[in-house]
C-alpha cells in the first residue's frame, strides 16, 4: 500500500525519499520481489498507487504490477478495498488463497521474518507479525474476508476486518522490530538510517 499523501512527513515525497542510497518504496519493493515472484508470467507483488502516478508506477521493476487506487484519498481503507476488488475480478488471479498487505512505509520488515506467516496463511485465515506483544504487519487476510476488505471506506485500514474474526486470526511471534517500524516523519527517517540493512531469507 502506497497510495496516501503522507502529510506528516511534509512537502516532499516520502515514498522517494532516501534510505540507505535507495527511494524507501523502491526497497521495499525490490527485497519483497524474490519472495513474491511472478508466477506463469503474471506478477504476485503489487504496489497500490494514487492514480497520477503515472511517473512512479513505470519506474517499478519488472515483475511488479501497479494498481491504481482512484479514491485513495479517502483514507487507506478506501485504497485496501479498490485494489482487493481489482484482484478478485481478475482471471488470472483465481487460484490465489491469501493476500499480503504490507505498507510501503515499512522497508525494514526482514524478508526472513515472511516465511512462518507464508505457511500459517489459508484462504479461512487472518494471520499476521507480533514484536513483543504489539501487532504488526504484514497481514495476509485469506479469500474468505476479501468481501469485507472490498467495504472498507476512510482511514481505519482493515483494521475492523480483524475484529470481526478473532476465531480465524493467527498470530506468529517474531524477533524482528521491522514489523512496527513505520516511518511517518524526516526524524524517523533519519533515525532508522543508522540501522543495519534487513536480513533476507535464506
Amino acid at each position: 500500500m502506497a497510495a496516501g499523501r503522507s502529510t506528516r512527513f511534509g512537502p516532499d515525497d516520502k515514498r522517494l525519499a532516501e534510505l540507505n542510497g535507495e527511494p524507501l518504496l523502491m526497497q521495499l519493493v525490490r527485497r519483497l520481489l524474490p519472495v513474491f515472484p511472478p508466477f506463469r508470467d503474471q506478477p504476485r507483488l503489487s504496489v497500490v498507487l494514487r492514480p497520477e502516478d503515472v511517473t512512479l508506477a513505470a519506474s517499478l521493476p519488472a515483475g511488479c504490477l501497479p494498481l491504481f487506487a482512484a479514491d485513495a484519498d479517502a483514507g487507506l481503507g478506501s485504497s485496501i478495498a479498490s485494489a482487493v476488488a481489482r484482484v478478485a475480478g481478475e482471471q488470472t488471479w483465481q487460484p490465489v488463497s491469501s493476500l499480503a498487505v504490507f505498507l510501503g512505509d515499512m522497508p525494514l520488515i526482514r524478508t526472513a521474518t515472511l516465511g512462518p506467516l507464508l505457511r500459517e496463511q489459508n484462504s479461512e485465515r487472518i494471520v499476521r507479525p507480533e514484536y513483543q506483544g504489539k501487532a504488526g504487519h504484514p497481514v495476509l487476510f485469506g479469500r474468505r474476508f476479501w468481501p469485507d476488505l472490498m467495504r472498507l471506506q476512510g482511514e481505519d485500514g482493515a483494521r475492523t476486518v480483524i475484529q470481526n474474526y478473532p476465531g480465524h486470526l493467527i498470530r506468529i511471534a517474531t524477533d524482528d522490530p521491522g514489523v512496527i517500524t513505520d516511518i511517518d516523519t524526516p526524524q524517523q527517517l533519519a533515525a532508522v538510517q543508522q540501522q543495519p540493512a534487513p536480513l533476507s531469507a535464506q
